[in-house]
């Protein structure tokens, strides 16, 4: 619109003949049994590092929920077997179907006296969202993003693995549901909220060395 009111001259734009390298960035993605592992490790309940574990299950679970939008739910936003939300950076409205484990993770946080505006994980207990602006929010988010980061970190290296972190359940989510679909990827995109195909793909990576055995044997059967 500036440029076609003439508020802008495009021979002035210091990027129109200049695209920036691309950079492959090294993502970390869970395999099932990686997952397994973290559903199976034995920390007790009632401390930070379970709270933890239990947020990164969870936005698994749920489809590789993004960390702000996870931390933030309120028990209104269990609604039966489906929680629902607005995406906080695409602004989608939907529901996410609980699996049982999600459910399980769901009654030990609701086992106590709990109110419909309660924030489902601890992390914001006592926090009112009214109380700041957008910008101390998300400050706000960030710092508890931090803390879970921390406590995940520690998790992974009890079991060995290469990194945790929120974004690595989404990432795993991703790729794992990519093979549960057959590559599918409309469907995966849509799942999680992505505003296009082409940001799903950076998600995915060179295939697996199994991977690229099977394609072996289906083109050569051997």
């Amino acid at each position: 619109e500036a440029v076609d009111t003439e508020h802008f001259q495009p021979r002035s734009n210091p990027y129109q003949h200049f695209s920036a390298p691309t950079v492959k960035t090294h993502r970390v993605r869970l395999k099932p049994f990686e997952i397994e592992d973290i559903e199976n490790f034995k920390i007790p309940p009632g401390n930070r590092r379970y709270d933890a574990q239990q947020v990164f299950l969870f936005a698994y679970y749920l489809q590789g929920m993004r960390a702000s939008d996870v931390i933030q739910l309120k028990w209104q936003n269990v609604k039966g077997i489906y929680v629902h939300y607005k995406a906080g950076k695409t602004e989608k409205t939907r529901p996410r179907k609980l699996i049982l484990r999600a459910q399980a993770i769901l009654e030990y946080y609701g086992s106590e006296g709990r109110q419909r505006n309660d924030y489902i994980f601890p992390f914001l207990k006592g926090l009112n969202r009214k109380d700041y602006n957008a910008e101390e929010w998300l400050k706000k988010l960030d710092s508890k993003n931090a803390l879970i980061r921390k406590e995940l970190k520690n998790i992974a290296n009890e079991l060995g693995l290469e990194a945790l972190s929120m974004h690595v359940a989404r990432h795993s989510y991703a790729t794992n549901a990519l093979r549960a679909t057959n590559g599918n990827v409309h469907l995966v995109s849509d799942s999680l909220d992505h505003s296009s195909i082409a940001i799903t793909e950076k998600y995915f990576s060179a295939a697996e060395p199994e991977e690229n055995d099977d394609l072996v044997f289906k083109v050569f059967g051997e």
